[in-house]
């Protein structure tokens, strides 16, 4: 049994624990239901009818990982580990039961392992180390207001000049030279 639409509306926050009901798993991921912990946004949760998981197993064996987070309690009955690597996307309406709700504080070594596994650290580094050297060496008053990944491989590129508004540029692939204006 699924858990009602008004409830599923308000509560479903990032960190909450349920047992989610997996159909056609395919893969390594198993059918039936299994517990799993809510990973999306806040502001995703509410409005979109899909969300962000990651998968817990009570299998206390599996090959240690970077990736793998152990945790007890929280209407878990047995410990287990996060498998932060699992990022699923599933429906709402796949929620079965609530099992508890992990705090900022027991969310941090899950987003370590969350950053681990999609190699957002690497990316972070790399966004300010352009950052840096865009300040430092294009312009000399430049401020980087933000660097974005776009679809395509690219960056777009925010940037303020001194005394103007915003300019934004696409950069591509690491290459200074490749720098366009979009406006």
């Amino acid at each position: 049994m699924s858990i009602s639409n008004n409830t599923l509306n308000n509560f479903i926050l990032r960190g909450n624990l349920y047992f989610v009901n997996i159909v056609d798993g395919g893969g390594s991921k198993q059918d039936g239901l299994r517990p799993c912990l809510i990973v999306s946004n806040n502001a995703n949760n509410r409005h979109s009818t899909v969300l962000e998981v990651v998968y817990i197993t009570s299998k206390m064996t599996k090959v240690k990982l970077p990736t793998h987070v152990p945790i007890s309690g929280h209407g878990l009955t047995k410990p287990s580990l996060v498998l932060c690597e699992q990022i699923s996307t599933v429906n709402r309406y796949q929620l079965c039961r609530y099992l508890g709700h992990l705090t900022e504080e027991e969310m941090e070594p899950i987003d370590a392992a969350l950053g681990v596994s999609i190699d957002l650290h690497n990316m972070e580094t790399r966004y300010h180390a352009l950052k840096t050297e865009l300040e430092q060496s294009y312009v000399r008053d430049l401020e980087v207001l933000s660097i974005t990944p776009t679809p395509n491989g690219t960056l777009d590129i925010a940037m303020k000049l001194p005394h103007q508004e915003k300019i934004y540029h696409k950069f591509v692939k690491g290459d200074l030279l490749k720098c366009q204006p979009l406006l």
